[in-house]
């Protein structure tokens, strides 16, 4: 449990880097691409931002729900499919978009299974 703490304390002060910095910082931490996603909370109806990775794929971009190997779907999914429209930050550039969970048989599911080499709930924006 304590170093759950540290890892929780550490993903707060990364998100206030990138927000507070305008995405200057925070975008591209150890080699990995991060950007802030921006939902509306299914329940509060207030907005709630994550920094998560994610795979550019052309114009969309691909969100792979999987809370760190955890058999549930993170919050920040359970609000995407209550309300797909969300606002991304990647770096300093922010924009809106509709998300959409990839599954089998979409055209978006391949390509998130082949970049993200896993099979949980995918989303694509």
């Amino acid at each position: 449990m304590h170093g759950t703490v540290h890892w929780v304390n550490l993903l707060t002060v990364h998100q206030r880097l990138y927000q507070r910095s305008g995405g200057r910082l925070g975008h591209r931490l150890i080699r990995l691409r991060f950007l802030l996603l921006r939902t509306t909370g299914r329940r509060t109806g207030q907005p709630r931002t994550v920094p998560l990775l994610h795979l550019p794929d052309g114009d969309r971009v691909i969100l792979v729900a999987s809370q760190g190997g955890l058999p549930t779907n993170p919050q920040w999914y359970g609000n995407l499919v209550a309300d797909p429209k969300v606002e991304i930050r990647v770096g300093r550039n922010s924009r809106v978009m509709t998300a959409r969970t990839a599954s089998p048989g979409t055209d978006a599911y391949a390509p998130t299974v082949a970049l993200a080499g896993v099979a949980k709930p995918a989303t694509t924006i």
